[in-house]
This record gives C-alpha cells, sequence and structure tokens, in this order.
C-alpha cells in the first residue's frame, strides 16, 4: 500500500511529463539494488517519461540502460494483462 502511495505522489508532481499513463493502470517494481525507494522512483520516471516505445507502442522500453547515482542501471519491462512491471538492476558489476 505504501507503494501505491509514493508511486501516485511522484506521478502527480511530475504529471506534466508524464503521458501514456492511466491512472487505472498498475505499476509493480521490482527493486534489485541497494537504491532508495525514491531513487528507484527516479530511474523508472525517466523511462515513463520516453512513453510506450515498445511493443508497437503497447510497452515501456523493453530495455532501458541509465547512468544515475554514480552506477549503470538496466531498467526491464514486462506488460501484464492490467499492469506493467519494472525490474530494476544494477549493470555495474
Amino acid at each position: 500500500m505504501l507503494w501505491v502511495l509514493i508511486i501516485s505522489l511522484y506521478i502527480k508532481a511530475n504529471i506534466n511529463y508524464i503521458k501514456f499513463i492511466k491512472m487505472a493502470n498498475k505499476l509493480i517494481i521490482d527493486n534489485r539494488t541497494d537504491l532508495s525507494d525514491f531513487e528507484v522512483l527516479e530511474l523508472i520516471s525517466k523511462v515513463i517519461k520516453m512513453g510506450r516505445i515498445s511493443n508497437n507502442g503497447k510497452q515501456y522500453c523493453y530495455g532501458t540502460a541509465i547512468n544515475s547515482f554514480g552506477k549503470l542501471y538496466g531498467i526491464w519491462t514486462d506488460l501484464n494483462e492490467k499492469s506493467d512491471r519494472f525490474v530494476i538492476m544494477d549493470k555495474s558489476d
């Protein structure tokens, strides 16, 4: 429940930059890093800002590499029936 509140607040703060997202959508976040929740949301927001550019415009980018917080991170997405899933991994190793 805390994730829903955090994501809702973060999206509302960045609503001018986020396109193609409906409030009925759910975001599943699998953080496999040592980043804080807020830092992970910052990375995910960069992918969301790019829009749904994979799977014929239905899905956020399949795989994105972002250099942030002094490391390289990979963000992978999956499109489920009623949600988008984001997996964040540390790729610096």
